[in-house]
């Protein structure tokens, strides 16, 4: 094995932790994994960097599994094919935190568990270009600038030697090369810093005082160590004859042996103990059992096993381990010489906790929740989980006195384990499983009777559940779904008991982090609402109000969510908020702690208010602008009940003693949120005046505008150790953004006009400072690295700018519009993942990390909010430009120096913006297709549009004429106007004869009659413009479209009458609501009841015994679906082959698809929406059996055959990922999906398999699972194995 480069020695505080570093120079092979292995056993290391490693990433896990177990790892894949540098830690030991990657460097913090400092470590493998190794420099003089905690930097020392060897030979024979020696000068001045850091390490290894020596690496050095290795060596022994033994292979057998027999259990003497010492103080029983001989009654041979039934024995062993734990503390149990005996009492506590004596049991539980408690953090250093298996087997016994015990040691060590060792949590949870414990637990819940058993019994069992189903997502389904359980609690919650009420509300908590949970909860919500209403209510103890207030929260997780709490208890809800927030009270001086941390919960939920809906109204209406203000300071509202203020100067004035007062600020970030919410989605003609409140909504507005002001101020100074400007400004940001742009007219001049007062002063100086930051950002090389918060805070600040005329207008000189441009184009080329959540630490809630079964609808500005407002600055600046909107000219480029950009720019902007409305989320869309209406284009393309706009101009299958005046005729696709324009249809003109097909004999005469084609005409007033009318059915086929100037005119009236509401909105150049969603080009109602009077073709599925359905439009009895010809022929190029090859095929009124029912029922769906409906997933899939997996995916492998036949290739690929998805969650699936697949001849989809397959194959193969697959499908199970075994270097079969 070569030498690796460094091992050094990392202090916290008591704490000793060991840091290897080498170049292995490849892992692949087997023989290098066990020498990585041993390495890291032999220095007892506990963070190791491994460099030039070779390893291909699908292979980095399996390879990692090989050199270190329970280990974690963070790498440079991302950056640095074949994984230049592997940082990996004991993950039971310490806390490694990614602070940057590169392709040279990882750098991280490290702390100990059981210790609060930390230190920063960084492991470079330097390139060996020299522009290269000047960015990684740059790397590390900007880690160096922006931390102040230790820092240790691992670099490969050997590699500088040799290149420093190569450079100097080089120079021989060329010494004339001016870059060769400038190449030397940089490699010596980083050997020269390497080598500080080993001498350091030698420092550390020879113990003596040395500096004084002045010298580096000397022979001194080395001599010091070598003594001291020669101190801590055996050189001799005498063996069990008094022989002086010398040979070293000898003397480590002569001392095994010799402590071997010393320490043996067989040559104990039978009695240790006088019988005499305790004869009168212990019975006979306790006197035998104390006097018994130390044998294999107690433990097995090896003594890893305890064994003993005897009652007595484990009674005196659990009174043993008791008095041994009370004597000994937390850092107590950390010494080297406690650990074994630690050890060892958890051994004989697994033993013992299988009896099924009652009050063993309960003795054992106790003692093991005091030691539980006593190892803290560091409980996962020792075997504590082999306890779970015992514990969760006694719940089963339902006997309340050990039960209870039981029930409480094992929540404490469930809790205790850290999310992030994800193996060590399927363990647990695969115990947990054997052992029934989930259903234990549910009986003995829906079992309970008040009266009969202890509230504690129901407390922690309860308490138990809730750690389950907090800790593990497929536990959740098992109890939302037992109706038994959810009737029992909502009974024993309806009754208003606190010792109840707590833990219930804990339980559905655990359960609304379901999204199906939650809907199921919903459901009974006239029940459960007003339950957690009167749990919030100011009679409750405080922990109550807490949980209820929690409960409520993750109820309202989503949009849906909270719109169904509002219908059902919206007022109540409201008004409990609002309580809360305004019952707080000042107690010399302080707060109680309570008292702000229900504050905390209440604001938390107020924040429902980023949702559009009636609970507004309440709010208003309930006075949530003085609740918001008597947050400020200290009850301003209470102490100033009659003040209008009669200038501006006095409104800033006491704005200003607001914020300055130091009172409450960790709840001002939810202030500023839940006040820009409320503008946003404020009524336009709302009036303040109403309530009586005016003058509490102008000094919140006035606060806001001077934090905002502030932040800018701030952000021109060094303010990284400055906690305010990080929660605070960002939110204030934000809320005066919203409120300048809200629809609402008083809240958006009050805001407009206190902002221009603030800005009055420095108003173009902050401005000047916001746009060259803007554009230093654009214009350098670290776009999206450098600090988010502050760009954001800049955009947001020069949106706000842009409102104002005098503003906007130096924004445009300065070329403003350029910069966001750029800020655009780098947004698209360089992904930059930055949500809000990055930058507002006060929304952060580890909840949302633990939830399944959410269906999350996107943040409406986006996963990048630095796109988001670049392109909303951009709508603001380009939209009061004057310049002629006219899209051709613009592409063509006759349009020169159109908003202030070159003719090619403007071109370039125009097909990112395209880009944009169709990939990114709803405001991004929203405000993209808000700058291209600018030049004269609107609506958003889609992949549905695109496929649809083919069959505008297809006149075969039409079967609507439209007849303009002088009897022009324009034939287009009735299905289509009557999804997207139904106006244009004349109301209930529809065949006669439709509803007499009905119920009428089946056979081909019957379906011929229901689809036959039929047309109609509808004639269309004199007023309407032929062009118009063709850029109309343009954009009702495809979605969005060009529009010259002077046919906008035309086309607003032809719009307005069609009640297209948003392309008239967007024609009228109005500004995006915020939350609007994007307009649904779907044409899935064409498959309701009014779509099937103009279906002229069924689709027959695979008819099944298990599939009987009734149609309700005809009376065919094989499954089948009504559909329309021309959405077939846009989406499918073999079915409009078909329907145009004049064959016998292309007349039938049916076609028969070789599928079963819920392929057929997926495949129309994306006809019709160019959507695949997605498997179960979350909780529901995990609940599955096999047999029901299978059912869930055989559907996507019928239609991967099919698609391959019908030239679907979307299709195809969007079912081959659904597979592989769920293979990867459930391997077992494999077996039967590669025979499913091979039956279809799909041996893509047979491949994946059989490598989903390859690491259980020595399994499969003895097991006989594989004697059901064809000898082909094993062979290619078989090479897949080999592959693996290959690439890996060693053998799976274990």
């Amino acid at each position: 094995m070569s030498r690796p480069c460094l091992i050094l020695v990392l202090g916290f505080g008591p704490y000793s932790l060991m840091f290897g570093c080498w170049n292995v120079r490849g892992l692949n092979n087997g023989v290098r994994q066990r020498d990585v292995r041993d390495f890291v056993k032999a220095n007892k290391l506990h963070l190791v960097s491994l460099v030039e490693t070779k390893v291909q990433e699908v292979n980095a896990d399996r390879i990692m599994s090989k050199c270190t177990r329970h280990w974690q790892r963070i790498d440079n894949y991302s950056h640095a094919t074949n994984g230049r540098i592997w940082l990996l830690w004991d993950s039971l030991e310490l806390n490694v935190q990614p602070l940057s990657i590169s392709k040279q460097a990882i750098h991280v913090t490290v702390s100990c568990r059981d210790w609060t400092s930390d230190a920063i470590v960084s492991v470079v493998y330097g390139s060996n270009v020299r522009v290269e190794r000047e960015d990684l420099w740059r790397e590390l003089l900007a880690i160096a600038h922006n931390h102040n905690l230790p820092w240790m930097v691992s670099i490969e020392v050997t590699r500088l030697r040799t290149q420093m060897d190569q450079l100097e030979a080089l120079i021989i024979n060329n010494g004339d090369n001016a870059n060769l020696h400038e190449e030397l000068r940089l490699t010596r001045i980083s050997l020269t810093r390497v080598l500080a850091i080993e001498e350091a390490e030698l420092q550390q290894k020879s113990r003596v005082k040395w500096l004084n020596l002045g010298d580096k690496i000397n022979e001194f050095f080395h001599q010091a160590i070598a003594s001291r290795r020669h101190i801590n060596r055996i050189d001799s022994i005498l063996n069990q004859d008094g022989v002086l033994v010398s040979d070293t292979n000898q003397i480590p057998t002569i001392a095994v042996n010799f402590f071997s027999t010393l320490l043996s259990r067989v040559n104990c003497p039978p009695t240790m103990i006088e019988e005499d010492c305790f004869g009168s103080h212990l019975n006979q029983h306790e006197l035998q059992a104390l006097t018994a001989p130390f044998s294999s009654e107690c433990y097995d041979s090896k003594g890893r096993k305890w064994q003993s039934t005897n009652i007595e024995i484990q009674r005196l062993a659990i009174r043993s381990i008791s008095a041994f734990i009370d004597y000994i503390s937390s850092d107590a149990s950390q010494h080297l010489l406690l650990k074994d005996s630690i050890a060892d009492m958890l051994v004989a506590l697994e033993g013992i906790l299988q009896s099924r004596n009652e009050a063993v049991l309960g003795m054992a539980a106790n003692v093991t929740l005091k030691l539980v408690n006593i190892l803290g953090n560091s409980m996962l250093r020792y075997p504590v989980l082999e306890l779970v298996h015992p514990l969760s087997s006694s719940l089963s016994l339902r006997q309340s006195t050990s039960a209870v015990s039981c029930a409480i040691a094992l929540n404490q060590i469930l809790s205790k384990l850290p999310p992030s060792n994800i193996k060590r949590q399927k363990e647990v949870w695969k115990i947990l499983k054997e052992t029934n414990t989930l259903d234990n637990i549910v009986g003995v819940l829906q079992d309970f009777v008040i009266g009969t058993k202890p509230v504690k019994y129901f407390q922690e069992m309860a308490s138990l559940l809730r750690t389950i189903l907090w800790r593990w997502p497929p536990s959740r389904y098992p109890v939302w779904s037992n109706a038994k359980l959810m009737e029992q609690l909502g009974a024993i919650c309806a009754k208003p008991d606190s010792s109840f009420e707590v833990s219930i509300l804990q339980l559905y908590s655990a359960l609304a982090l379901c999204g199906n949970g939650a809907m199921k909860l919903l459901e009974n919500g006239e029940s459960l609402l007003p339950i957690i209403v009167r749990c919030m209510g100011s009679s409750q103890p405080h922990s109550v109000r807490m949980e209820g207030f929690k409960l409520a929260q993750y109820l309202a997780i989503s949009e849906q969510g909270c719109l169904r709490m509002m219908r059902s208890c919206c007022e109540p809800i409201i008004r409990a908020i609002l309580n809360a927030m305004g019952e707080w009270s000042l107690r010399s001086g302080k707060f109680a702690s309570d008292q702000v941390s229900l504050l905390v919960e209440a604001c938390r939920l107020a924040l429902i208010t980023r949702w559009a809906g009636d609970h507004h109204g309440y709010f208003w209406k309930l006075g949530v602008d003085r609740v918001l203000l008597d947050l400020l300071p200290n009850n301003f509202h209470k102490n100033k009940q009659s003040q209008h203020f009669l200038s501006l100067r006095e409104l800033l004035a006491t704005a200003r003693q607001c914020i300055d007062a130091n009172c409450l600020s960790v709840l001002r970030p939810y202030i500023w949120d839940i006040l820009g919410w409320l503008a946003t989605h404020c009524q336009d003609d709302f009036n303040p005046n109403i309530h009586g409140n005016e003058h509490c909504l102008n000094v919140l507005i006035a606060c806001t505008c001077l934090v905002f002001v502030d932040s800018i101020h701030k952000g021109r100074q060094v303010y990284h150790n400055d906690p305010s400007y990080t929660s605070m400004c960002e939110p204030a940001s934000r809320a005066v953004l919203m409120m300048i742009y809200s629809s609402c007219k008083y809240i958006s001049s009050q805001a407009r006009h206190i902002l221009s007062e603030v800005l009055m002063p420095n108003g173009e100086e902050y401005l000047k400072f916001i746009l060259d930051s803007l554009k230093s950002i654009a214009t350098g090389d670290k776009f999206g690295m450098s600090d988010n918060l502050k760009t954001v805070i800049n955009l947001m600040g020069l949106v706000c700018y842009s409102s104002f005329p005098k503003y906007r207008s130096l924004v445009l000189k300065n070329d403003g519009i350029r910069t966001l441009s750029t800020f655009i184009r780098e947004c698209l080329n360089n992904y930059v993942d930055i949500g809000r959540l990055s930058i507002a630490p006060h929304l952060h809630d580890t909840c949302i990390e633990r939830t399944c079964c959410w269906d999350y609808s996107e943040d409406w500005e986006g996963r990048n909010i630095l796109l988001f407002f670049s392109l909303w600055g951009q709508a603001e600046l380009i939209r009061h430009c004057s310049f002629v909107r006219n899209h051709s000219e613009v592409t063509s480029g006759q349009a020169i120096g159109i908003v202030e950009l070159e003719s090619s720019e403007t071109q370039i902007l125009l097909l990112r913006l395209k880009e944009i409305c169709g990939t990114f989320g709803s405001g991004p869309k929203w405000y993209a297709a808000y700058i291209l209406s600018c030049f004269g284009v609107y609506g958003f393309p889609n992949k549905l549009g695109k496929r649809i706009g083919k069959a505008l101009n297809e006149k075969e299958l039409a079967d609507v004429n439209l007849i303009l005046m002088g009897e022009e005729c324009l034939r287009v696709h009735g299905v289509v106007l009557m999804v997207r324009c139904p106006s244009i249809l004349p109301p209930g003109d529809l065949p006669l004869d439709d509803k007499k097909s009905v119920g009428s004999a089946a056979g081909e005469e019957d379906t011929g009659k229901l689809c036959r084609k039929f047309r109609r005409d509808v004639r269309l007033s004199a007023h309407v413009d032929h062009q118009a009318l063709l850029k109309l059915l343009e954009f009702v086929y495809v979605g969005f479209i060009q529009v010259d100037n002077d046919l906008v005119k035309q086309l607003k009236m032809l719009v307005r009458r069609c009640n297209l509401q948003f392309l008239s909105h967007m024609l009228r150049g109005e500004r995006p609501k915020w939350g609007t969603a994007i307009p649904c080009y779907d044409f899935t109602p064409a498959l309701g009841p009014v779509g099937h009077h103009f279906s002229d073709i069924i689709l027959e599925a695979n008819a099944t015994e298990l599939v009987h359905l009734t149609c309700s439009v005809c009376s065919l009895l094989v499954p089948h679906m009504h559909v329309h010809k021309i959405i077939l022929w846009s989406s499918c190029d073999y079915l409009q082959a078909l329907f145009q090859s004049g064959m016998q095929e292309s007349h039938s009124q049916t076609i028969k698809v070789p599928v079963g029912w819920e392929a057929l029922v997926k495949l129309v769906s994306w006809f019709y929406s160019d959507e695949l409906p997605k498997p179960s997933s979350g909780c529901l899939w995990d609940s599955m059996d096999i047999g029901q997996k299978l059912h869930e995916l055989q559907p996507y492998i019928e239609l991967c055959w099919l698609a391959e036949f019908w030239f679907l290739e979307d299709v195809r690929e969007i079912c081959l990922r659904v597979v592989l998805s769920c293979l990867k969650s459930s391997r077992h699936l494999s077996v039967k999906v590669i025979q499913m697949a091979a039956n279809l001849s799909q041996w893509k989809l047979a491949e994946v398999a059989a490598n989903y397959m390859a690491p259980l194959y020595p399994h499969l193969r003895d097991s006989g699972d594989l004697e059901s697959l064809d000898d082909e499908l094993v062979d290619m199970v078989r090479r897949a194995y080999v592959r693996l075994s290959q690439e890996s270097g060693c053998d799976h079969s274990d």
